[in-house]
């Protein structure tokens, strides 16, 4: 979320509850915050009982709380249980965040199994694409015979891309999160295209004798 763009006007915009990172950047360049704890990130500065609309971008200040009078439940926690410790990376970096923190927040959050400069170690499927990251490769619960591989895209490009498999798959197809098959995709003897938006996550759904 962009604080200065993105935020309905009337929210209170100096505090975040973010799912993994948070940054501060000039023209130039930037820090960003990575966490898988979710505390509360008050932005500025410390405002006791009060909500703020406007978000003050002249302190690139963030504060971590464990309990928040901007969070419903502060009313059922004890004082002496408004304490915790979080777990932090710290990203310095240039540019824009964009280009960068995604794709750092996401190799934190999940094992890169391929993708990147990991991907010529591994041999059992590959991407060919760097900007993808395979975030799932699993048995599909309805099915013995096939496999679901889940993508994300983490440089905010729309992708067309390619997955060589070490298998000649029967078919693939684009699957919804529940895996029920929604559309054809094409394939040429053990490679599969697929297509995935910006900072989005696709789902794949590999039939054949993958054992």
């Amino acid at each position: 979320m962009n604080e200065k763009t993105d935020r309905i006007p009337i929210n209170a915009a100096d505090f975040s509850i973010t799912q993994n990172w948070v940054c501060a950047e000039s023209s130039q360049r930037g820090i960003a915050l990575f966490t898988r704890d979710m505390p509360a990130f008050h932005i500025g500065k410390i405002k006791y009982n009060q909500f703020d609309c406007s978000f003050n971008e002249d302190k690139a200040h963030f504060y971590l709380y464990a309990a928040s009078n901007r969070c419903n439940n502060l009313i059922y926690t004890l004082p002496e249980q408004c304490c915790a410790s979080y777990r932090l990376s710290v990203l310095p970096y240039s540019g824009k965040h964009n280009c960068i923190v995604p794709g750092w927040s996401n190799e934190k959050e999940h094992e890169l199994l391929i993708g990147g400069i990991a991907q010529e170690n591994r041999k059992y499927i590959k991407i060919d694409k760097s900007n993808v990251r395979l975030v799932a490769l699993e048995k599909a619960a309805d099915c013995d015979d096939a496999v679901i591989i889940r993508l994300t895209e983490t440089a905010g490009q729309k992708t067309d891309g390619e997955i060589t498999l070490l298998f000649t798959p029967a078919k693939a197809v684009y699957a919804a999160n529940d895996e029920t098959d929604i559309q054809l995709i094409q394939t040429n003897g053990n490679r599969v295209t697929f297509s995935v938006q910006p900072y989005s996550c696709v789902t794949l759904k590999v039939y054949g004798d993958f054992s």
